[in-house]
């Protein structure tokens, strides 16, 4: 069985020194050694439950569907769309079109016969 340190057993037992007279003689102190106590055991098992029940899900749905791609989704559809008008741009380079407000009598004459 473990001893106290400032137990009147463990001071019978030590031998008598300078200092050890100079002590007061009743020792009424007791050091509570039992560090891990009913509370500490609470407390920590309280930050493991609060650690396990806030992260593991976030871990969870990071498997199923990783957070780098659904924020980067928009990103990488901006990259995809301006490649994409890169090669448009460059494929109709040579390309002049003019825009008139005013239409000729033929396309409208076209566009009445196509209704028909």
């Amino acid at each position: 069985m473990m001893r106290r340190l400032g137990s009147v057993a463990a001071l019978r037992c030590a031998p008598q020194t300078a200092v050890v007279l100079a002590a007061p003689t009743a020792v009424t102190q007791h050091r509570n050694l039992e560090f891990m106590s009913t509370y500490w055991l609470a407390s920590w098992g309280m930050v493991w439950q609060w650690n396990f029940f806030t992260c593991f899900p976030l871990v969870v749905m990071d498997l199923f569907k990783p957070s780098a791609v659904v924020n980067k989704a928009p990103l990488l559809h901006y990259f995809h769309e301006k490649r994409q008008e890169m090669k448009l741009q460059k494929a109709l380079d040579k390309t002049v079109t003019e825009w008139a407000d005013e239409l000729d009598v033929a396309s409208i004459d076209d566009a009445i016969s196509r209704t028909f």
